[in-house]
C-alpha cells in the first residue's frame, strides 16, 4: 500500500514564515450548517457521551454508554463521513459495560477504550478492538482500580496511561499505567489534598512528554478572602508517577473541571470547568462554567464564562483548538432556545482573547445536551455527538460546517537557517517528512526518521544551511 503524500509546490526561502496547504485539500465554507449523520435507536446504541476520533482509514469511531444488542451495556461504533454506520461491538457486562469515554487508535492500529462498569469484578475494563470489530480483548479492573471512565493516552514507550474515578489507596481515584500485555500498575492515589475523583477528562501528553489532567474535586488552598477546598485541580504527572498540582480552582475562576485538556503549539493548555465563574447576580461561584488557559508552570487565566442561558451552561467536555486558532467546544445545557424550549445545549467558539460566540443552540429533534466534545476532521468540518434528540430521541452523530474554517495546514517556520515544520496530524498515525532541492529530481529524500503523532501538533526541524532551498512533503504511512 502506497503512503498518502502531501506535496508542497513552493520552495522555503530563509527568513520567512509561510503557510502552505500541506496535508489535506482546503475548502472554504460559505454557510454554517449542522447535518445529522446518525440517529441512534437503541439497538445500535444510545446516549453517546464521548467525543469521536478519526481513524487512519478516515472513518469516525465512538462509544455509546447505553443500548446495543444487550439492551443497556453500550457499544463501540464506526461511521463514515457519509453517515454509513457500523456497530463494532455491543457490550454484555461480562466484557464491560457503560463506556463513557472516547477511544484512541494506538500504534498497533487497534482502538483502545474504557468501560466504567462490568468485567470480571464489575469495576470496569480497558479494552482493545480492531477497526472491523473482529478481534476484541479486555482487562478487568478490581476495586483497587475502580471506575475507569476517561480516554486513555499512549506514551512513547507504548504503555497506556489513564485515570479511575474511584479506587486507589484512598478510594478517591487514581492514575494507572497499563502495558500492552495488560499489566496494570497504580502510579498515583488521590487523597483530597492533591485532588479527588478524576472524571471523564483523562490525560494528555504534553510536548515535554509529561502528562496533564484534571480532578473534578479536591485540592486545598487559601486566598486573601476565603479558605476553599474541593473545587478541583489541574495537575502534571511524570511517567514515573510524580504528581505536581498546577492550580486549585476556587469557584470564582471555575469549579468541577472534567474535560480533556488541549495543548497549543506554544505549550499552553486549554480546558473547561463545568461549573463556577461569576453568574448574572455578580456573585462568585454562581456561574455556569468557564473556559481557561494554563501554562505548564501553573499560571491560570479565565478566558470566558458561561451565563446559563444564551451563551450556554455547563461545558462538561474540553475544548479543541481549530485550524483557525480558535477554541471550540460544547455545553450540555443552555442556549438561545432555552427558555422556553428544551435545555438542549450549544456549540461555542472562544477566540484567543476570550470572545465567546454561540455557534449552535440545539433544539430537538436535531439533537441536544452534548456531553462529549468536538473533533475537527481531516475535511475541516467539526464532528460530535449529542446524548438526546435525533429521530428516536436517543442521541445522534452530527457534522458542523463553520464558515472560514479550513482543513489542516502545514506551517513552515524559518529558524536561523533550520526551518521548523509543524502540522496537525491524526492521532497515532505515522508520518515521514521528505524533501527535494529541485522539483525535477526523480526521488524524494527522507528528512529524519518516522514520526508517530502523540500530540495535536507534529513537528520536525531541518538543519539546512541559511542559503539552501528545499521543497517539502509529508507522507502519511500505512
Amino acid at each position: 500500500m502506497r503512503p498518502k503524500q502531501f506535496d508542497l509546490g513552493l520552495p522555503i526561502p530563509s527568513g520567512t514564515l509561510l503557510l502552505f496547504l500541506g496535508i489535506f485539500a482546503s475548502t472554504v465554507k460559505a454557510d454554517l450548517s449542522l447535518t445529522v449523520l446518525v440517529s441512534f435507536d437503541g439497538t445500535n446504541g444510545r446516549v453517546p457521551e464521548a467525543a469521536l476520533i478519526q481513524g487512519r482509514d478516515g472513518a469516525f469511531y465512538g462509544t455509546t454508554m447505553l443500548g446495543g444488542f444487550y439492551t443497556n451495556y453500550g457499544t463501540v461504533f464506526k461511521v463514515t463521513t457519509g453517515g454509513t454506520f457500523t456497530n463494532l461491538i455491543s457490550f454484555n457486562n461480562t466484557n464491560g459495560a457503560s463506556p463513557q469515554a472516547g477511544l484512541i487508535q494506538a500504534t498497533d492500529g487497534k482502538l483502545y477504550g474504557t468501560t466504567y462498569q462490568g468485567g470480571a469484578h464489575g469495576d470496569g475494563t480497558v479494552f482493545a478492538i480492531s477497526t472491523n470489530g473482529t478481534t476484541f480483548n479486555s482487562v478487568s479492573f478490581d476495586p483497587d482500580f475502580d471506575g475507569p471512565n476517561a480516554v486513555l493516552a499512549q506514551g512513547p514507550s507504548g504503555d497506556f496511561f489513564g485515570t479511575t474515578e474511584y479506587g486507589g489507596t484512598n478510594h478517591e481515584g487514581s492514575v494507572f499505567k497499563m502495558t500492552p500485555s495488560g499489566m496494570v500498575t497504580n502510579l498515583v492515589s488521590f487523597d483530597g489534598t492533591n485532588g479527588s475523583y478524576p472524571y471523564d477528562g483523562g490525560l494528555v501528553m504534553g510536548a515535554d512528554e509529561n502528562f496533564y489532567g484534571t480532578t473534578q474535586s479536591g485540592g486545598i488552598g487559601f486566598d486573601s478572602s476565603v479558605f476553599y477546598s474541593g473545587w478541583g485541580t489541574v495537575f502534571r504527572m511524570r511517567t514515573n508517577g510524580t504528581l505536581t498540582t498546577l492550580t486549585l480552582f476556587n469557584g470564582t475562576n471555575g469549579a468541577f473541571p472534567v474535560g480533556v485538556l488541549a495543548q497549543g503549539i506554544d505549550g499552553t493548555l486549554y480546558g473547561t470547568t463545568g461549573y463556577g465563574g461569576i453568574g448574572f447576580d455578580g456573585l462568585p461561584y454562581s456561574g455556569s462554567g468557564t473556559v481557561f488557559k494554563i501554562t505548564t508552570n501553573g499560571t491560570l487565566t479565565t478566558l470566558a464564562m458561561f451565563n446559563g442561558t444564551n451563551t450556554g451552561a455547563n461545558p462538561f467536555a474540553g475544548v479543541i483548538i481549530g485550524t483557525d486558532g480558535n477554541l471550540y467546544g460544547t455545553t450540555q445545557y443552555g442556549g438561545t432556545n432555552y427558555p422556553p424550549s428544551p435545555n438542549a445545549g450549544t456549540v461555542f467558539r472562544v477566540t484567543p482573547d476570550g470572545t465567546l460566540t454561540t455557534l449552535v443552540s440545539f433544539k430537538l429533534p436535531d439533537g441536544g445536551q452534548p456531553i462529549g466534545g468536538l473533533l475537527q476532521g481531516s475535511d475541516g468540518n467539526f464532528y460530535g455527538t449529542t446524548t438526546i434528540g435525533g429521530i428516536n430521541g436517543m442521541g445522534n452523530v452530527f457534522r458542523l460546517t463553520v464558515p472560514g474554517v479550513e482543513a489542516p495546514k502545514l506551517q513552515v517556520v524559518a529558524n536561523s537557517g533550520a526551518p521548523i515544520l509543524n502540522w496537525i496530524p491524526l492521532a497515532g498515525r505515522t508520518y515521514q517528512v521528505q524533501y527535494k532541492t529541485n522539483l525535477n529530481q526523480a526521488a524524494w529524500n527522507n528528512l529524519g526518521g518516522t514520526i508517530i503523532a502523540t500530540n495535536r501538533i507534529a513537528t520536525i526541524s531541518d538543519p539546512t544551511s541559511p542559503d539552501s532551498q528545499r521543497f517539502y512533503r509529508v507522507a502519511l504511512l500505512p
